[in-house]
């Protein structure tokens, strides 16, 4: 199953065991290259990223935002979809990066089948938007053209 599809169908679960985090607590980002933000915002300043699998302690938090500090002793903003209160296993380069995203978040490939396979689902338009991509630069000069704020 691809990136994205993986992504919208684990959202929902990451959020139901990942909701409930304390301060002092170690997660586990549980998406590739997360951007670790200035502000609570989705368009604020990127400080830092974050690897997949890689541990941050939660300094404090808002809403769907957690304050995190890395091992290297850099903090931001990380939304909580991006955090997982369970560990991401970490293996060798020559496992499968969808199974190993899959296997990450406690699920098997007998269970991505399973899912495929449970009804009537057409994944084109998600294949569609996985292969187009647009960049910061790009995003924000459309949020300025559109004169739309962001807070």
């Amino acid at each position: 199953m691809p990136f994205m599809k993986r992504t919208i169908f684990l959202c929902f679960f990451l959020f139901a065991f990942s909701a409930f985090s304390e301060i002092g607590d170690k997660m586990f980002v549980s998406i590739p290259d997360a951007p670790i933000r200035e502000k609570r915002s989705n368009f604020s300043n990127v400080s830092d990223r974050a690897k997949y699998g890689e541990m941050v302690e939660i300094v404090s938090e808002i809403k769907s935002w957690r304050f995190v500090k890395r091992r290297n002793g850099k903090n931001g903003w990380i939304p909580l979809s991006a955090l997982s209160s369970h560990p991401i296993l970490n293996v060798d380069s020559s496992v499968d990066s969808s199974e190993l995203s899959f296997a990450g978040k406690n699920f098997s490939t007998e269970d991505e089948s399973a899912y495929r396979t449970s009804g009537n689902v057409n994944y084109d338009a998600v294949d569609a938007m996985e292969k187009s991509s647009v960049s910061e630069a790009e995003l924000r000069t459309f949020l300025s053209e559109g004169n739309l704020k962001v807070e």
